[in-house]
């Protein structure tokens, strides 16, 4: 019988090999280039996730469960919004990632990192926009013209969309999430000897930089540049610290943001 299973990982193998020969801007953006695989399962993913924000074209017919570390949709939900479970679990993640890994997630979370930046920024500009509104609405409390605070309640109507942008973020920071999540099960499952050895090293260098000054047999400053060891681990689905995100704090502060007045 035909290996279908085999067949896959060669063509992707071939595909990959392509992929890691260019540079992610020249990929991406090289003219009359041929994407690979791998790039049209993030693009899908990244139109997947446009299309169910807030402002997208499919009802957010669906919750983020806690417990269950998963998304899952809500009973009578929207008729046209889709069954998240069939696209954004953890089964799917995983399959993602044993198709992809490292890789394929980097480039995923790099999409996912753009469009959460692209969203901090319209915040903050709606934020400096508001501002005077803001301001009166606050100052609206001690009025004793009731008059005063509808008004400027009235002219605070932009910040439900405001707060589409905040859920449309908290969505895409759960995803990825969810796929570090998933990436780092599938790496211990595939390469459990570099697996450990990495994790340690985070754990190691996590303590090292929570006890800097302490006399520790390791000592390694703050500011010290561990951006190497970080992409490392990163495609193992690792983090050095499991209280902070890397990724998303570096997206945060490359924004150029204007103060406003």
């Amino acid at each position: 019988g035909v290996d279908v299973d085999k067949i896959i990982k060669l063509v992707l193998l071939d595909e990959l090999s392509e992929w890691n020969r260019r540079s992610d801007k020249e990929s991406l953006n090289a003219a009359n280039t041929q994407r690979t695989i791998l790039q049209w399962m993030v693009k899908y993913y990244v139109y997947l996730i446009k299309r169910i924000s807030p402002n997208g074209d499919m009802p957010l017919g669906f919750v983020y469960v806690k417990a269950r570390k998963s998304f899952a949709s809500i009973p009578n939900g929207p008729k046209m919004a889709i069954q998240i479970e069939s696209y954004i679990s953890k089964c799917e993640l995983v399959a993602f990632c044993s198709m992809l890994g490292g890789g394929g997630v980097r480039a995923l979370n790099q999409e996912l990192l753009a469009l959460v930046a692209g969203r901090i920024k319209e915040v903050h500009q709606m934020l400096i926009h508001l501002t005077p509104s803001l301001i009166r609405f606050r100052d609206s409390k001690d009025s004793k013209d009731e008059s005063n605070w509808h008004d400027a309640l009235r002219s605070l109507y932009s910040l439900d969309k405001m707060f589409e942008h905040i859920t449309a973020i908290g969505i895409l920071v759960t995803v990825r999430s969810l796929l570090r999540e998933a990436l780092c099960s599938v790496s211990a499952k595939t390469m459990p000897g570099l697996h450990s050895t990495t994790q340690a090293a985070c754990s190691m260098l996590n303590s090292a930089l929570q006890n800097f000054g302490d006399n520790e047999s390791v000592q390694i400053s703050p500011e010290a540049d561990l951006s190497s060891f970080e992409s490392y681990a990163a495609d193992l689905g690792l983090q050095i610290s499991t209280d902070e995100d890397v990724g998303l704090l570096n997206a945060v502060h490359g924004l150029k943001l204007n103060p406003g007045p």
